[in-house]
This record gives structure tokens, C-alpha cells and sequence, in this order.
């Protein structure tokens, strides 16, 4: 169960901008190390608790899921580091740091890959897996420009609210929150003027 929603959201949180605005903040750094594991957003439990509240109504009891999740949580900063190389088949079905360096490239081919939190399963099943081959270069396809841990925590949001702001239509404010990183509105239609020659 906690795999399951931990692949769901940590998907979301880079397919949807709004959630991509916290997450990216654990992204940020250009290097990969225990450190990064912990680096994450004043704002995540907010984009956290929509996929964890429902839990406790499956008869989950809320001290039980509590104790997975740090258990899950400790295994996660694990394996942000560089001080461990490939693990064989362990690599093929498991998130290792091998996988999980994948997950944190910008790496055009590792984009967007290895969600995962325990297993691959979801990975695989979905098409969302990928090995590690060339050296991964780490950090965010856009930089944020910034020098505090401020502009690192809001740079994405503030972005985003630029966006929604000039936004066309309602619809396309919503569209810049809703829709993956990096969506833009079609351009306007042109309005074209048919010329005929005159015979």
C-alpha cells in the first residue's frame, strides 16, 4: 500500500506543476548525497496529505501507518548516495542508489524515470523504469537562480504564479497548475484572409 501511493505521488508531484513547484525543491541540488535526501519543501506536507488522508479510512490504524512511513522514510534517505555503486540484479527490482540516481539526472534518457520507493514493481508494470548506464548529471533542467533557501523553497511557485497570472482564460490558469512542467497554451489562431484573383 505504501509503495503504491508512494509511486503515485512522487509521479504526480512531476507531472502536475503545482506539485512539481514543492517537489522540485528535493531536485535542486547538483550533487547527490545523504544531504539530498533530506532536502525537501516547507510546503510538502500539503501536497502530501491528499494521498495519505484516506488511508486511516481502510481500517489502516493512523500509529501503524506512521511507523511504515518513517521506516519507508529511513530506507528513502538511503539511498541518495553516490558511495555505492550498481548492485546487480538487486538494480532490476528494488530502488537502490543506482535506481534512484536515475530518478535525480537530467539526463535527457532519465527524465522523469524510477519513481519507485521500495520495489520497481510499478516501474516496470507502467514503463516508467530505467538502468543506469551513462553518468547522471544532477540538479533541474531550469535553473532557479537564486542564493537563499528561500528562493530555492519558492522559485517554482513564484513561476508558476506568473503563469497563472498572464494566463489567457480561467481555463488556462487552471491548465498552468494542473498540466506537467513546462506546458504552454497554443498559440492564438491567426485569422487568415483567403485572397482569390479577380479574372
Amino acid at each position: 500500500m505504501n509503495d503504491a501511493m508512494f509511486y503515485v505521488s512522487h509521479r504526480a508531484g512531476h507531472e502536475v506543476r503545482v506539485l512539481w513547484a514543492v517537489h522540485c525543491v528535493h531536485h535542486s541540488p547538483k550533487h547527490y548525497d545523504l544531504t539530498t535526501g533530506i532536502r525537501g519543501s516547507l510546503f510538502g506536507v500539503f501536497t502530501a496529505f491528499p494521498f495519505v488522508a484516506w488511508i486511516p479510512l481502510l481500517g489502516i490504524h493512523p500509529l501503524v501507518f506512521l511507523i511504515v512511513d518513517r521506516v519507508f522514510k529511513f530506507y528513502g534517505l538511503a539511498y541518495h548516495t553516490e558511495a555505492i555503486g550498481k548492485l546487480g540484479w538487486l538494480d532490476r527490482w528494488l530502488i537502490t542508489p543506482s535506481v534512484h540516481r536515475v530518478h535525480h539526472a537530467t539526463n535527457p534518457q532519465y527524465l522523469d524515470r524510477n519513481y519507485g520507493g521500495f520495489f520497481l514493481g510499478f516501474d516496470r508494470l507502467l514503463g516508467t523504469w530505467t538502468p543506469e548506464e551513462d553518468e547522471p548529471v544532477y540538479g533541474l533542467t531550469k535553473d532557479w537562480n537564486g542564493t537563499t533557501v528561500w528562493d530555492c523553497q519558492t522559485h517554482e511557485l513564484r513561476d508558476l504564479w506568473r503563469d497563472v497570472r498572464s494566463a489567457r482564460s480561467l481555463g488556462d490558469a487552471i491548465r498552468f497548475a494542473l498540466k506537467p512542467p513546462g506546458w504552454r497554451p497554443e498559440p492564438e489562431q491567426q485569422s487568415v484572409v483567403a485572397t482569390h484573383d479577380v479574372g
